[in-house]
Parts: structure tokens; sequence; C-alpha cells
């Protein structure tokens, strides 16, 4: 969850036009991923 927020903020600054857009779009999609598999691993909990 931690590096999924850490992800997220990168994103943001990519959307405020700071980062480029295309890295804030893949830490964005890899953060879905990550926060997905925690969903299921706490759904097999």
């Amino acid at each position: 969850y931690k590096t999924g927020i850490i992800l997220e903020g990168t994103h943001a600054r990519a959307l405020a036009g700071m980062a480029p857009k295309a890295f804030g779009d893949m830490l964005h999609a890899t953060t879905l991923g990550l926060f997905e598999k925690a969903v299921k691993l706490i759904a097999r909990a």
C-alpha cells in the first residue's frame, strides 16, 4: 500500500506537468496492479 501511495505521488506530479506524463502513466498502471494483487491476497486470508 505504501509503495502505491509513493507511485501515485509521481503520477500526480506528472498530471501537474512536473514529471513526464508517460512516466506518470506507467507508475499509475503499476500502482493499480499492485492494489489488485493486494485485494486478492486479502481476500484469500
